[in-house]
């Protein structure tokens, strides 16, 4: 898998007005990079285009964004004991889920990632 697109997103955790302006502005940043999808949740919004990995969370579940290539993903969903197809984002949100940090030291390859 190898994504083109962008993401971006605001974290204002004191919801200020100037967030809220910021929050607005974040789809429209990514306009030059064509449409976007958003996902806002308390104080984190985010949107990111097309070419961008990404889970579609429902409820608690872990959102995970990808921009880029995971080199060493089948060892990482045999370490899981997940499926080799599992969608790479969602892959990687379970594996999120289940070593924490410790998932971000068995990566391998050249990406952008948001959990």
């Amino acid at each position: 898998m190898n994504c083109v697109g962008a993401f971006a997103g605001v974290f204002d955790p004191r919801r200020t007005e100037s967030g809220e302006r910021l929050r607005g502005r974040i789809s429209k940043a990514l306009e030059p990079d064509g449409p976007s999808q958003r996902f806002d949740d308390g104080c984190l919004s985010l949107a990111w285009t097309e070419g961008v990995v990404c889970n579609h969370p429902r409820g608690d579940e872990i959102l995970c964004l990808l921009d880029g290539h995971i080199y060493n993903r089948s060892d990482l969903a045999n370490k899981l004991r997940l499926p080799e197809e599992t969608d790479t984002a969602a892959l990687l949100a379970s594996g999120y889920a289940a070593l924490g940090m410790e998932l971000l030291s068995l990566l391998r390859g050249d990406f952008v990632l948001l959990l």
